[in-house]
């Protein structure tokens, strides 16, 4: 299982969240993706492009991948359970509709990428937690491995402080 963080140019976190990865054990692989600002991208649809370009990036893997937002703090060791499906294993919030927010650490089987990008390249770009949560069938643990590192969010357009959120300096 290969473990991938996406990240761009100006990232605030990404050191940290690589350095987390480490700590516990993980050899994280950097993906380079668009910045929204300078690539003129719509800041809701960006994630949404990046994960797409990632998963096309890594779609021959011949192993299950782990994707992870550049924010992400890891709380313990990975430990996938179902692991022939989709698996929403880190995320900072949960609304009263039952709706998930924060695809901060995804696993999917290597069963599932193919399927997952071709559903992905058939759709419009829209809010990555949207997507998840509305079109693909997805495996939510009870307990999220991981929390928000708190920092400048250009979805949110300010400093996005929550329960789930972590400020490490």
């Amino acid at each position: 299982m290969k473990l991938i963080i996406i990240t761009y140019d100006e990232s605030q976190t990404y050191n940290d969240c690589y350095n987390r990865y480490k700590e516990m054990g993980y050899d994280p692989i950097k993906f380079m993706g668009l910045n929204a600002i300078k690539e003129n991208i719509n800041k809701n649809h960006i994630c949404y492009i990046n994960f797409k370009n990632c998963l096309k990036k890594y779609i021959d893997y011949d192993e299950d991948i782990l994707i992870s937002e550049d924010d992400a703090y890891l709380l313990r060791k990975i430990d996938v359970e179902n692991k022939d499906e989709i698996n929403w294993l880190g995320w900072w919030g949960r609304r009263s509709n039952a709706s998930t927010l924060g695809t901060t650490l995804l696993y999917i089987s290597k069963k599932k990428i193919n399927e997952l990008l071709h559903k992905m390249d058939n759709h419009k770009p829209v809010h990555l937690d949207y997507y998840f949560n509305k079109y693909i069938d997805t495996i939510i643990v009870p307990i999220s491995y991981t929390k928000e590192i708190q920092h400048h969010s250009i979805i949110y357009d300010g400093v996005r402080s929550h329960k789930n959120s972590i400020k490490l300096n």
